[in-house]
């Protein structure tokens, strides 16, 4: 049997409330990479304490988990895998086998991240051992990949869900600047939410602005999805913890979709108490405000830089890893010439269910990452 994701990044979701406890929020993957299995730990332990050894080798990264050696590189591919522009993973030494537990690889080379990201993702979840492949280095030209905005702003809650009306005027602010001055296709910039009251503050804000198209995503469903440009809302301000805003698995998936430009918006002084968000901050660029930033851009880009370039047929050139949209090419129907398109991300993956409804974030609760969402049981994890 093999298994093949990452454990590093978000882990199984289950309705039950007594699921953590019960360490049913534990993959097999998790379980045999900690060996635990043979060696059952004394007390209930979250999942994302469990990842002591690596799973498996994987021909496509966006599994679930945290982040530690033996994980799949986000973005990465085995070798001879397809996924995405079809590129070849570098297998690490085997490690060796824990009791109870299983043999396990890990793949270090990712082709999607612009190199400045994938090192933020690696030294904060992957020890340092995810590198960028020689193709996605060239191909990735944002002179600003990496960006942090500190907001001032205050969290307020409505129906145990928070929202931050600040940070969402100042995410929706860039994400019209990263369409209307420097050309991405509105379906190319995806907003991140980490809870639901959020999300629907950006989306009517988005529509406000003209750019209802800009998909704004919870980070659960980001899973397995990537974008140009990714602003993260981290909503979190002034109030008792971050709930699972700290969570490393979350945290990881939400660094880990942009391909060329990473942009998150929250309270610096509020996140960099937490050791996962503190190293991550380190690698970006720091700015006051939107406005900040989008003087900043303005001053390093030209306008219209990202307008939608031609795809080439990778039968004759191979890329760095694209949208589901590309994969068109590779294999072309038999004696049809593929046609060149303009580049753009499939944003027809539905966002019918967000496990982050968070019944256990009041205020009072301080938050403890255990969430209740709407789920459909049919949809494969």
């Amino acid at each position: 049997m093999l298994l093949v994701g990452d454990q590093n990044q978000l882990p199984p979701f289950s309705k039950w409330k007594d699921a953590d406890t019960a360490r049913y929020t534990i993959s097999l993957m998790a379980r045999l990479a900690s060996s635990i299995c043979s060696s059952p730990v004394p007390g209930a332990r979250r999942g994302s304490e469990l990842t002591a050894a690596p799973a498996a080798a994987a021909p496509k990264a966006s599994g679930k988990g945290k982040g530690k050696p033996g994980s799949v590189a986000p973005g990465g591919k085995g070798k001879g895998g397809k996924g995405g522009g079809g590129g070849v993973g570098t297998l690490q030494e085997e490690v060796p086998m824990q009791p109870g537990g299983a043999p396990s690889f890990m793949l270090t080379d990712q082709y999607r991240m612009h190199p400045t990201i994938a090192s933020i993702v690696s030294s904060t979840f992957y020890q340092n051992k995810v590198k960028t492949a020689a193709i996605t280095s060239k191909e990735r030209q944002h002179p600003m990949p990496a960006c942090f905005v500190n907001v001032a702003g205050q969290e307020e809650f409505r129906d145990l869900s928070c929202f931050n009306a600040e940070e969402a005027e100042q995410a929706c602010s860039i994400a019209h600047h990263c369409v209307n001055y420097l050309g991405f296709a509105p379906t190319r910039v995806n907003v991140l939410a980490f809870y639901n009251a959020q999300r629907d503050l950006l989306e009517k804000l988005l529509a406000r602005d003209g750019i209802a198209e800009v998909p704004v995503v919870s980070v659960d469903s980001m899973q397995g999805r990537e974008a140009d440009v990714v602003i993260v809302s981290c909503c979190r301000s002034g109030g008792i913890g971050l709930g699972f805003v700290a969570d490393p698995r979350r945290v990881n998936v939400a660094l880990s979709r942009a391909r060329e430009s990473l942009i998150v918006l929250g309270s610096a002084p509020t996140l960099q108490v937490e050791r996962i968000w503190n190293s991550a901050m380190r690698g970006m660029q720091k700015f006051g405000s939107a406005f900040e930033l989008q003087n900043a851009v303005e001053q390093a880009l030209p306008r219209l830089w990202a307008a939608p370039r031609r795809v080439e047929d990778p039968a004759s050139h191979r890329r760095a890893e694209r949208s589901s949209a590309d994969r068109a090419f590779d294999e072309p129907d038999e004696g049809r010439t593929p046609e060149a398109k303009l580049e753009q991300r499939d944003s027809d993956v539905l966002d019918d269910w967000d496990a982050s409804d968070d019944d256990e974030e009041a205020p009072a609760a301080g938050g403890n990452g255990l969430l209740d969402g709407n789920i459909d049981l049919n949809q494969p994890n």
